[in-house]
């Protein structure tokens, strides 16, 4: 009976780990819940890392996918367009100094919304984005870019994200406006993609 009893009780506390672990499900896991295109494009721009944020938000699973959704929407429908973006997600090392270089925000992540702040010659298109926890907290944020060499088919938006990366442990996506490629910043080092890339 005793040994019943036991084992009841480790089933118990099994299940209540589990649903522990749901319910602080990561942005990052929630990239499994999405369509295959879009997961393999969030996949690859830094396996997933872009999201780890939302950990700490402890945001509710339709929460996160719709995140997902409407950044990856945003960014990709970029790429397509050729419009030039670049949008910072906070995580550990705070960005007050950057945020208060742009122009507040604290907004409701959508994907019209990040499509409508980069369109060409709109009043906050030039500069960052920065993302802090689950909301935008403001647009047309300036940060001084890498003094590092890069390749001169980068411009100012991949120098400013790698400066960014190099004093912060913030990660950054990139989408160029002279070829559409896609590109992530974080610990100094700048990776790119071009849309067929991540839908291969």
């Amino acid at each position: 009976m005793a040994a019943n009893v036991k084992e009841l009780q480790k089933r118990a506390s099994g299940q209540e780990e589990a649903v522990r672990l749901t319910k602080n499900m990561s942005i990052v896991q929630m990239v499994k819940a999405l369509e295959p295109e879009i997961r393999r494009a969030l996949e690859t721009l830094g396996r997933g890392k872009i999201f780890s944020f939302a950990s700490k938000a402890q945001v509710q699973i339709q929460n996160a996918e719709r995140i997902i959704e409407e950044i990856s929407r945003a960014v990709l429908s970029m790429s397509k367009q050729k419009v030039g973006a670049i949008l910072v997600f906070e995580r550990k090392t705070g960005l007050a100094d950057v945020l208060d270089s742009g122009t507040m925000l604290d907004a409701e992540i959508s994907s019209e919304l990040i499509e409508n702040i980069f369109y060409p010659n709109t009043p906050l298109h030039d500069g960052a984005v920065i993302i802090r926890g689950v909301r935008i907290a403001c647009a047309a944020a300036y940060f001084p870019p890498t003094t590092k060499e890069l390749p001169t088919s980068y411009g100012a938006r991949h120098r400013a994200a790698v400066g960014i990366s190099e004093i912060t442990d913030s990660i950054t996506i990139i989408v160029s406006e002279e070829t559409g490629t896609i590109s992530i910043a974080e610990a100094g080092e700048l990776k790119s993609y071009t849309s067929e890339e991540l839908r291969d």
